[in-house]
């Protein structure tokens, strides 16, 4: 086929422009992305994605996260003693603070759907003790 034919012939993106369309849509019912051509490599160069994801990442990833120890009665108390409560609320590991690396892991999970970590244990106890260290989602093999 001719370039001139090529460029007079309907598509077949013209055919499914209504937006009520299936082929809009995977098997789901969620809109498909590739129907578009776009993917998250190419999304993360748009100001307006970073931007949202920033602006959801960045508050929740303040919230401090504090371990507590439940009581018999029903109650709860801070437990700083805890073998977690250091690496959850104060740094992660020795690159990051704590809120930098849960602003990671929820960047991750928003744009590439989970966020993954490697965690170093103690070997008597199986307790995390050094740190835990980002992984980005594109070396996680999905099984």
């Amino acid at each position: 086929m001719g370039i001139f034919r090529s460029l007079l012939a309907p598509s077949a993106f013209s055919r499914t422009s209504e937006p009520t369309a299936d082929s809009w849509y995977d098997s789901s019912g969620w809109m498909n992305a590739g129907t578009f051509g776009a993917s998250i490599n190419l999304s993360l160069h748009l100001s307006a994605v970073m931007a949202c994801t920033r602006a959801i990442a960045q508050p929740t990833a303040m919230v401090p996260l504090i371990t507590y120890e439940y009581l018999s009665n029903g109650g709860k108390v801070r437990a700083p003693a805890h073998p977690l409560y250091a690496l959850l609320h104060d740094a992660a590991n020795p690159e990051m603070t704590a809120q930098e690396f849960r602003e990671y892991m929820l960047a991750h999970a928003f744009l590439r759907g989970a966020g993954y970590a490697r965690i170093q244990p103690d070997d008597f106890t199986g307790y995390p003790v050094g740190k835990l260290v980002p992984i980005h989602s594109d070396h996680v093999i999905d099984r």
